[in-house]
């Protein structure tokens, strides 16, 4: 259980094991009686939410339920993850099945009262890749994504909006009025997520500028698994196929559907296949080998601690842009 004291509020703090977090923490989060300790009020499932989370929160820890450099795909909780859960007020998730391995603790967490958010709820979602190309679950309304949430592979629906800026700006209203109904200043929360929104629209001006450089020729991208659907969308890129076909990375790869990848790889010219740091990139690597292609890594579902380049979202966004850009801009050379 994660319980923060009165006077810890202005330090910086330390989370009981198991939980990652971003160690920034301001002065908007409720008080608490006097003598009394405060539970942290907001988690979220993913390290990439957190941090979006606290910016819109002023800088307030906001742990992430998920370790980063996990995959949330297939990361398991432990029993520890059930009581942190429990000594929360709210929890920011993904939804759309993208933490399944949660499904059975949100359901009880929803029964004790706890907010559950789920951020695919409140912005305009994309078919997945398989349903684009004719699935009939394509065709499938938002409305029956909510009666089917838990399982985005079967639901036709997309859950990695975080990787459109733009989006993302779309879900801030509803993390402000989360933090506002856990006791949150509003006045200040409305104030943060504003400026966190500026941000995020200087982000995307920044990208869009950067990818103005291409030709259409040099548009067409090949990813490890089918999660880049909202960039493309949104930066103008075509994804022509992935090699696991599904949005969930433990989905297994087939020699026929790899064979078929393959001549579309050859036919299209393309020369680089984007996969993932957080997850196995087995079945990418031999592909390229195979066609002496080259394979970038790109953060896609977690932040990182080591490095600069992926510590918020912000960044990660930008390192993934550049690493994109670099890769598409040279894919016409020898």
């Amino acid at each position: 259980m994660i319980l923060i004291p009165k006077r810890w509020r202005m330090m910086p703090v330390v989370i009981a094991a198991g939980m990652t977090s971003v160690l920034v923490v301001g002065c908007a989060s409720p008080t608490a009686s006097d003598g009394e300790e405060q539970l942290s009020p907001i988690l979220a499932t993913t390290s990439i939410w957190a941090d979006i989370t606290s910016e819109v929160l002023c800088g307030e820890a906001v742990p992430s339920l998920i370790p980063i450099g996990s995959d949330p795909h297939t990361w398991e909780p432990s029993m520890a993850t059930r009581a942190d859960v429990d000594a929360s007020l709210a929890i920011i998730t993904n939804g759309l099945g993208l933490e399944s391995g949660l499904d059975d603790i949100f359901d009880s967490a929803r029964a004790n009262g706890i907010q559950v958010v789920e951020l695919t709820a409140v912005v305009e979602l994309l078919p997945t890749l398989a349903a684009h190309d004719g699935d009939d679950e394509g065709d499938q309304s938002e409305d029956e994504h909510s009666e089917d949430e838990h399982s985005h592979s079967e639901s036709g629906l997309d859950p990695h909006i975080w990787l459109d800026p733009q989006r993302v700006i779309d879900t801030i209203p509803t993390i402000v009025e989360m933090a506002i109904e856990s006791g949150f200043d509003r006045n200040e929360i409305e104030v943060c997520g504003e400026e966190y929104s500026n941000s995020l629209r200087e982000l995307d001006t920044e990208i869009n500028n950067l990818f103005e450089s291409l030709t259409d020729s040099d548009r067409t991208i090949v990813t490890n698994h089918d999660s880049l659907g909202y960039f493309a969308d949104r930066y103008d890129l075509t994804v022509i196929g992935t090699v696991l076909p599904s949005t969930d990375t433990s989905t297994e790869a087939n020699a026929a559907d790899l064979a078929a990848l393959a001549d579309l790889i050859t036919s299209s010219e393309v020369t680089t296949i984007f996969t993932d740091s957080e997850s196995s990139d087995t079945d990418s690597q031999a592909l390229a080998e195979r066609l002496d292609i080259n394979v970038v890594p790109l953060l896609t579902s977690s932040l990182t601690s080591g490095s600069e380049s992926g510590r918020s979202y912000i960044e990660l966004m930008r390192t993934n842009a550049n690493a994109i850009h670099s890769a598409l801009q040279h894919s016409g050379q020898p």
